[in-house]
Formats: C-alpha cells, structure tokens, sequence
C-alpha cells in the first residue's frame, strides 16, 4: 500500500512538472522587431523634409501657389512666399541672382504722354507718372495748374522755378529737380501724406538709380530727347544765383527698370515704354546737370 502511494506521487510530480515546460506553447507569440522597411513603397511619409517644418503641427497645410515678394537682381537674391489658407503660416524660399549678361529688372508703371496737353511739361508729366504709380490718382494738367511754380523767360532759375509755358509748344524751357521736388512736396502735404519722402538725388551714380529700382522706387531723370548727346544745343540762363546752361533739346522722364545694356523709361513723348543703351542715357544726364528725383517711404 505504502508502495503504491509512493508511485502515485512520483506519477503525478511528472504530469506537473511535464504541464509546467509546455505553458509557453499557449501564450501568443508576439515579436518586438520591426519590419523590413519596403524599399519598393510609394509612401512618401517618411521622405527627407527640404522645405521648413511647420510651427502649425496641427495643422494639414493647404499652400497656395508660390508668389514673389521681391524680384532678383544682377546684385540680390529674390524672394518668393507661399500662404496656408487654413492657419495663415507663410513659407519663403530665396530666388537666385540674375546673372550678369542676361537680365532684365522693371517696375510696373504706366506711363503718361505729355502730349497733346503739355507739349514742353515733361517734367510735371514724369511726377504725375509717379504720384500714379504710388497710388495718387492725379492728371498731369492739375499738377501743373495747382503746384508747378512758373515765370516768364528771363525772370527766374530753372532750378527752382519752371521757366515759359508748358501748355505751348516752343514756349515752355523747363525746369530742374528742386522745382519739381518743391511741386511733389506741395501736392503729398495737400492730400495729406506724411510717410513719403521727396528726395532729390541729383549727381549720385546710376549704381544708386538701380538700387532704387531693386527696391520698387521708380527715379525721375532729366536727359535729352531720344537721348541725343549734341553738346552745341544749349542757351545760356541768367539767374541771381549765376549763370545756368540750359540745354535746349533738355528732357525729362522717369527710370523703372535696367538689363545689362540698356535703361528701360516711361518716357512721355513716347507710347508705351522705351529702352535706350546706358552709355547714351549716362552721357545725355551728364549734359543736363546729372538731375534726378525720388519719392519713396
């Protein structure tokens, strides 16, 4: 008997320790390794990011298109922006130079014939293109009505005072920088301007005309029609503060753009926009006193 209960415990000892080492084929075999990446998927999700992380995490960015804030120059770097139009973030991207033998920068300006209104006023003509381009919506015969300061031949300086008539052609002789300057002072203070500045800019270099053009201020400019470089055409002005060489073939008209070899105008004599080679315009400004005039904020 004693036997017998012996056996029946070691029987029972071995279905113990036998149900014991197989526990584990009932658990369920879960792995912690990861899968194979698939080289051959079309999920972009893990693709490198070239383009700014977003401050927006939250946010599924609709991009509008990729618009410039800034156009490139043969000098600086453009720049571009887009907008998400769910939570307003804005991206901006450099766009590179223009290469020196092949670029064109140029304002959008319309321009303004002085003809047949204002057959000898150029000069007002070229600051109402510029009062318009600012957003001033102004005609050039009011301006010369209401803020060119005029007298007769032989009673003032054409620095500062338009000398003739601009309304009749071979009347009118014309004026320079300050004057038109005085004029554009005058009409900002009336409709009530005070962040523009009025800058006369006369004999600073064309490098500085550009810079002006990079950054969106188009630059009133006196040369000569069609900018015909004849030294002999001139009269000589008798003023209080000494003699004034006036240039009788004298013009005006306004700067919005350069390329490599050329300077692109609103010229008021002329339809539409006009370009003429560097050398000429800087050899036509050197004759007429190197005048020119900006207004920017």
């Amino acid at each position: 008997m004693r036997k017998n209960l012996i056996i029946l415990l070691l029987l029972f000892l071995t279905l113990i320790c036998g149900f014991g080492l197989n526990a584990d084929a009932f658990e369920t075999d879960v792995s912690t390794e990861e899968p194979p990446a698939d080289t051959d998927s079309t999920d972009d999700t893990y693709a490198d990011v070239t383009e700014p992380v977003s401050e927006y995490s939250g946010c599924d960015h609709d991009w509008s298109e990729w618009f410039i804030v800034s156009g490139p120059t043969k000098n600086n770097e453009g720049r571009e922006m887009h907008i998400c139009s769910l939570c307003g973030e804005r991206e901006t991207r450099p766009i590179k130079k223009l290469p020196d033998n092949d670029y064109k920068v140029q304002l959008d300006v319309e321009n303004i014939l002085q003809l047949p209104e204002l057959p000898s006023g150029c000069e007002i003509v070229s600051l109402a293109i510029v009062l318009n381009y600012l957003g001033f919506e102004v005609d050039s015969v009011s301006l010369c009505d209401n803020y060119l300061e005029k007298c007769g031949f032989g009673e003032g300086d054409p620095f500062f005072t338009y000398i003739g008539d601009p309304k009749i052609s071979g009347m009118g002789m014309g004026c320079y920088a300050p004057c038109i300057q005085n004029a554009a002072r005058a009409f900002l203070d009336d409709a009530g301007d005070e962040k523009l500045r009025v800058k006369n800019i006369s004999g600073e270099a064309f490098s500085v005309f550009e810079s002006y053009i990079d950054k969106g201020v188009p630059v009133i400019l006196w040369g000569t029609t069609n900018m015909d470089c004849d030294p002999t055409l001139f009269m000589t002005v008798y003023t209080d503060n000494g003699d004034v060489v006036w240039r009788s073939h004298s013009h005006c008209l306004v700067l919005i753009g350069y390329t490599a070899n050329t300077y692109i105008f609103c010229d008021p004599l002329k339809e539409g926009i006009t370009e003429y080679q560097k050398s000429d315009v800087r050899d036509s400004h050197e004759l007429v006193y190197r005048q020119a005039l900006v207004i920017y904020e």
